[in-house]
């Protein structure tokens, strides 16, 4: 994985990554490998050249090179935990009373009693449900590698998530009865997003060549459909209730901003988003659309009938939102009233007063330690 590359006149490429490319951790590592701009191809082999750079949520590291060989970066903390805390629509909040974990793109049942989560501790990435009304957790799945993105099917009885490591979709008991069983395989990491509400169609992404939309019918023997050209990154497919219509994030204007289409197709299209936006969410009767942009939680009100429209987005709240992919790291609860959003705690480095750190002659170091074949 990796984000912000940049050439440096030293004669190399220059990228962050950052620990599993799903925009938790505050810090990443910068690498370095000895690049030929003529020939256009990698000449030597890849090196780690600075570690504890900060990086925003979405993975952007702050840091940049001169031309004449000085770095300049902000350092960031190793803080991995985050807390799960409710929101309500004039962003009041109140924290879950479990801590000390790495959570995930949260779901919460049909219900609204129990919560589907994606838990990082030492023993991987795993799914986790919680009862909202005996305060504790039980863990759904026991893989050692990196299993993420839940979604409740509609009657609450089972989960769907990602196993990247296996290129699948699984999914599972809730209640913890079963091992998980297999939904598909992708060429590339897949990842589930939302289902019908009569459970017969489930929303995913395949990630390669470019990251898009897919369906999967689970009619009779399941198959797959793309549902949008790959001409664009497309991504984060959410279905209305009544399964007519379908919100997304698309790149095809230049940056990412959401829009509506209907569902399966084809038909007309709506942006609406203005100016940015990501991690589209319906409300529960389907008269309300939310979605992330930046800091803020952007509310749009929407008509079906006689036909699509929406209104002009506004703020509902803002607040500090790290991004994730795959999935979504906020979910609404049944009734409409609170937001159940992944804040990540801050770290005793980063309430601190923030210092840039520059190195001079940076490029005699990376000539040094990264040298060409």
């Amino acid at each position: 994985h990796g984000a912000n590359p940049l050439y440096a006149d030293s004669g190399h490429l220059v990228y962050a990554q950052f620990e599993g490319a799903e925009g938790s951790s505050p810090s990443g590592v910068i690498l370095a490998v000895p690049f030929d701009p003529v020939r256009v191809e990698v000449t030597g082999s890849l090196v780690p050249v600075l570690e504890g750079v900060s990086v925003f949520s979405g993975g952007k590291a702050n840091l940049t090179v001169s031309q004449n060989g000085s770095v300049v970066f902000l350092p960031g903390g190793e803080g991995r935990e985050n807390r799960l805390v409710w929101f309500d629509r004039a962003g009041n909040r109140e924290l879950l009373p479990e801590t000390g974990r790495t959570f995930r793109a949260p779901r919460i049942s049909p219900d609204g009693k129990m919560l589907a989560v994606s838990v990082e501790d030492g023993a991987g990435i795993n799914i986790w449900s919680y009862d909202f009304r005996r305060e504790t957790f039980s863990r759904l799945t026991f893989d050692p590698g990196r299993e993420s993105a839940p979604v409740w099917f509609p009657d609450g009885r089972r989960i769907a998530f990602a196993s990247l490591h296996r290129k699948q979709i699984l999914w599972v008991a809730a209640d913890g009865s079963g091992p998980p069983e297999e939904l598909l395989t992708g060429e590339s990491p897949v990842y589930p997003y939302s289902f019908s509400d009569d459970g017969k169609t489930l929303t995913y992404v395949e990630t390669a060549p470019l990251p898009n939309i897919h369906a999967l019918n689970l009619e009779g023997k399941p198959e797959q459909e793309a549902i949008l050209p790959d001409t664009f990154l497309n991504l984060d497919p959410a279905l209305s209730p009544d399964g007519r219509w379908l919100a997304y994030t698309s790149a095809e204007s230049g940056q990412e901003e959401i829009y509506v289409r209907e569902f399966p197709g084809p038909g007309g299209k709506w942006q609406i988003s203005n100016g940015g936006g990501g991690n589209a969410a319906w409300s529960h009767d389907g008269r309300e659309l939310f979605y992330l942009n930046g800091s803020q939680m952007m509310l749009v009100t929407v008509v079906t009938e006689p036909q699509f429209s929406a209104s002009r987005p506004r703020v509902l709240f803002v607040g500090d939102f790290p991004t994730v992919f795959p999935g979504r790291n906020y979910d609404i609860s049944p009734d409409g009233k609170r937001f159940l959003i992944v804040q990540r705690t801050a770290t005793a480095a980063e309430t601190a007063t923030p210092t840039l750190q520059v190195t001079l002659n940076w490029f005699d170091e990376l000539r040094r330690r990264v040298p060409a074949n």
